[in-house]
């Protein structure tokens, strides 16, 4: 295969690259490649100059992988600016769409977000494809926008669109919220999850890389994935293995519901609240049946994998 990959600097673009690089010709459209020398690489604002477009069509990718967007902090930082929210993150996926459809790419693969279907950081019913789809923020709604004109444009042509929505994805040296509770347990900061039996789906990035090739291989026709580990885990657990991977205490303290329920009804902190205490369950067994794909890690090693001390990258 030959694949060109979006975002290929960022936590999922960078492990994807790390995977196919061994077998695969790569072209890798980035902000930045001072990581990534010893491949093609072309910068996100010359793609669709005549020399970008000329590189690519000599590359000639059989696949696209779109990985790249203006993630959360970011938004946040760029509140203001509505029309460059969209442009990186709606209206650049449908120009590439568009072009690779024009030049024979068989397959895009748009990396999309469970959170298309959450509301305040939880889900009160099980996810799956046909849950519904909730416009809660500036970055759900732009993967909405997205995904609902990419399903329009690939209607009438020939490359195949797979979306897939993964769940809040871990990993060695991942950013986000995985991030930030290893710094609380690395700090030694007590956290209100002890005996708190929520349940709530994630995915390692390793299982998330795996599905992405089988969708590459297998999926011959449009589709729509939400996918997650098969297991859940509470937040109480999750921080055992993290402290336990980090060979730190576990501090850990006791919430009463009663007092969660009062403060996720202040608009401020729903979303917070949501997130740590409730429950979001994931049911991706379409994809499994579908492409019969089997996650190659189990949750509790990719965890321990993930949070190591001195670990290196591993995938």
């Amino acid at each position: 295969m030959r694949i060109l990959i979006t975002g290929a600097n960022g936590f999922i673009g960078s492990n994807l690259v790390n995977f196919f690089s061994k077998n695969h010709r790569l072209l890798l459209i980035t902000r930045s490649n001072n990581k990534l020398l010893n491949h093609l690489v072309l910068d996100y604002k010359d793609m669709f100059s005549e020399e970008g477009k000329k590189i690519i069509k000599n590359f000639a990718p059989t696949h696209i992988i779109h990985c790249a967007a203006l993630a959360h902090e970011n938004i946040r930082r760029n509140k203001r600016n509505l029309k460059f929210i969209k442009k990186i993150n709606v209206d650049f996926p449908i120009k590439l769409y568009l072009f690779g459809n024009s030049i024979g790419v068989e397959k895009f693969i748009f990396l999309s977000s469970i959170g298309v279907h959450i509301r305040n950081g939880q889900s009160k019913k099980v996810i799956n494809e046909n849950s519904e789809i909730l416009f809660n923020n500036l970055y759900t709604n732009s993967k909405i926008e997205a995904e609902m004109k990419l399903k329009k444009k690939s209607k009438k042509r020939n490359t195949i669109l797979i979306i897939l929505r993964p769940a809040m994805v871990y990993g060695f040296s991942c950013p986000g919220n995985f991030k930030k509770l290893q710094t609380s347990v690395e700090i030694g900061l007590p956290l209100p999850f002890k005996n708190l039996n929520n349940q709530r789906s994630f995915l390692y990035i390793g299982n998330l890389v795996s599905a992405i090739a089988l969708c590459c291989k297998k999926c011959n026709s449009n589709k729509t994935f939400v996918i997650a580990d098969e297991e859940m885990i509470s937040n109480e657990n999750l921080l055992k293995i993290i402290s336990k991977a980090r060979n730190k205490k576990e501090k850990l303290f006791t919430v009463s519901k009663f007092f969660l329920d009062l403060l996720s009804n202040v608009p401020f902190l729903r979303n917070i609240i949501g997130k740590l205490f409730y429950d979001l369950k994931v049911d991706s067994s379409l994809i499994r049946s579908s492409l019969n794909w089997k996650q190659p890690f189990k949750q509790n090693e990719a965890l321990e994998i993930s949070f190591k001390k001195n670990n290196k990258f591993i995938n």
